[in-house]
């Protein structure tokens, strides 16, 4: 018979340096594969989305021409990913539908996105987040700051004119994720949610900072 997994705790540890912080997860049993496993994203999701609009790299069949949002059935914004032919062979290779982005205040949508998705777990997803109450970001932030490209102050003064608020990445092949302030404070207000979002759903959570985090 199949053991079901547990989430025993959701970590927070606040980076040394920086306005960054650092989130992880332990499991019990730990998952066979690297990645957020699905008892994890539910959570994870529900904090991002509390207070936040969050943008992210998903996938949508058929795709939307254009360069602005569009509107979805279900009530999601897509617009398409300009990408170059290499990159398109990849996703044709990797089995992936076009690429868009979507933006979304829908935790399951969101939760849906980083868990099936293997952008999540090998590094290659980002999401920005922003004022639920404000307009979605241009597009144009997927150019802007590419999921492993490091946050410049010319990149960051372009995110925080497009309102964009904090970055979340993955990390350790998906078992973390590091939150990036654009914002002051934003990234701490996402820990709070997040945490909150673990505790009402009967989750320990345990926070400290952290020294060896980079």
């Amino acid at each position: 018979m199949l053991e079901m997994a547990r989430i025993v705790s959701v970590s927070i540890r606040q980076l040394a340096a920086g306005d960054g912080h650092w989130l992880q997860w332990q499991i019990d049993p730990p998952p066979p594969d690297a990645g957020l496993p699905a008892i994890v994203a539910g959570v994870f999701a529900e904090g991002l989305v509390r207070r936040a609009r969050v943008t992210l790299i998903g996938w949508q069949d058929p795709s939307p021409s254009g360069h602005g949002w569009v509107q979805l059935p279900g009530g999601d914004l897509a617009a398409a990913i300009p990408e170059g032919r290499f990159q398109r062979l990849v996703d044709r290779l990797r089995g992936l539908p076009r690429p868009v982005c979507r933006s979304t205040t829908d935790a399951d949508v969101v939760a849906e996105i980083i868990t099936r998705d293997a952008s999540w777990s090998d590094g290659a997803q980002i999401c920005f987040l922003s004022a639920r109450t404000d307009p979605p970001p241009s597009p144009r932030i997927f150019r802007v700051l590419r999921p492993r490209e490091g946050l410049t102050p010319d990149r960051q003064q372009v995110l925080v004119s497009e309102g964009v608020t904090a970055v979340v990445r993955p990390e350790d092949e998906g078992r973390a994720c590091r939150i990036v302030s654009i914002r002051p404070g934003a990234g701490a207000a996402v820990l709070d949610d997040v945490g909150t979002s673990a505790r009402v759903a009967g989750f320990v959570v345990e926070t400290g900072s952290d020294s060896a985090a980079t």
